[in-house]
């Protein structure tokens, strides 16, 4: 499938009965984008491109440089509730902040 992706020669029959898709630009450049789910998928994120930026640091009083990245999930909630999303997108972040706690 991936030697299909690379030369351009994806089916239709490729992207059937999957549930949840991972969509990226941040490897084009871009940052942030809306992902649009298509059925019969229950939902989808879209990552975007790592970029640095200020940050407050309250306990220093002062602002530091931190990488950030960007991504946003569309659900169907006739499938999915939004507390449920939400809960993911919290998880996801604690695991990227984090990545040894993948490990445990």
């Amino acid at each position: 499938m991936i030697a299909r992706a690379q030369k351009n020669q994806l089916m239709a029959s490729d992207f059937e009965d999957s549930t949840f898709s991972v969509s990226s630009v941040g490897n084009i450049g871009g940052r942030y984008f809306v992902p649009t789910i298509l059925r019969p998928q229950a939902a989808i994120i879209a990552i975007g491109k790592s970029h640095t930026q200020a940050a407050y640091n309250e306990a220093s009083d002062s602002f530091e440089r931190i990488e950030v990245i960007n991504f946003s999930i569309s659900a169907d909630h006739r499938i999915i509730d939004g507390a449920t999303v939400a809960k993911f997108g919290s998880n996801l972040k604690r695991l990227i902040e984090n990545p040894h706690q993948m490990l445990l």
